[in-house]
């Protein structure tokens, strides 16, 4: 636990300087700045230019929730989860432990998929199902973009749903239902109307899990990251079964990892969902696959 100085009065730009000295000394100088900045501007509650222009002094309540906060992001806790929130494709979503932390990857390849559905099908798909809904952010960009339709949202842990609902209200989406199961013991087999299957399941191997930042792997659910020693655990469960529950011309699309596109297209094939492309990330990295059921 890191203590700050005995003075009795502080303003915001000397607690910004304080706190980023706190932070951890991996981390970049400019890092520590901002996120030190990003925390403060969320505890007093004011934007930039007044920190700046204002630099007002910290009420002792401010200032012990500040300096509590610094000192949990100094130990390591994902700073999304310090702030409780992250915006993802214009919506807030309420993270905390035992939830994964939704990533600017995940929105790439969902504006793909939006642009795919719209250029390849027109009209809006009739059932959207999201398979490890997790903090509901796919469920829930899916639910907003496509006014009208049904979305089904389905994790197995509580903890995770309870996010999930949580973030449906706070957006004010109510055409999206989250409901706890486990895959296999969920799905009905050969219900042939789903039109859209999204999933990012957990793809990471249990040896990369190992060698994550500790930043994720001490912090996120490890239940949520691992699919089993290479990664394809889930992908080897969900797509045999995908084919008996898309509809005809249905559109199957999995986040995967960095080096999974192939890997997971070929399971695909096997499957018999043949229409298959691999997209890229920011980074040119795979990020997901779509597959057509023909």
């Amino acid at each position: 636990m890191i203590k700050t100085s005995g003075r009795t009065t502080l303003n915001a730009q000397q607690a910004n300087r304080m706190a980023a000295a706190m932070l951890a000394e991996n981390l970049s100088l400019d890092q520590r700045m901002r996120e030190a900045e990003i925390i403060l501007l969320d505890t007093v509650s004011i934007n930039r230019t007044a920190l700046y222009r204002d630099n007002p002094e910290l009420s002792a309540a401010d200032k012990a929730l500040f300096f509590e906060r610094i000192n949990r992001r100094a130990a390591g806790e994902p700073i999304q989860y310090i702030l409780g929130e992250v915006e993802f494709m214009s919506l807030r979503i309420k993270v905390g432990p035992g939830v994964l932390i939704p990533r600017p990857e995940s929105e790439c390849w969902l504006e793909n998929l939006i642009l795919w559905w719209q250029n390849n099908r027109g009209k809006s798909p009739g059932l959207i199902l999201d398979l490890c809904t997790g903090s509901g952010c796919l469920a829930l960009a899916l639910a907003q973009h496509f006014a009208g339709l049904s979305v089904i949202g389905l994790d197995k842990s509580k903890e995770a749903l309870e996010f999930a609902r949580y973030n449906a209200g706070l957006n004010r989406i109510s055409n999206v239902v989250f409901v706890r199961g486990d895959l296999l013991s969920a799905i009905r087999p050969g219900c042939g109307g789903i039109d859209l299957l999204v999933s990012n399941p957990p793809y990471v191997s249990a040896s990369e899990f190992k060698s994550l930042d500790p930043e994720v792997n001490r912090w996120e659910p490890s239940e949520a990251l691992v699919g089993g020693d290479d990664g394809l655990d889930f992908y080897r469960l969900i797509i045999p079964e995908a084919f008996g529950l898309l509809a005809p011309q249905g559109l199957l699309a999995f986040e995967v990892g960095s080096s999974q596109g192939f890997a997971v297209r070929k399971l695909m094939h096997e499957s018999g969902i043949t229409e298959t492309r691999i997209y890229k990330d920011y980074a040119g990295l795979d990020r997901a696959v779509f597959g057509v059921k023909k």
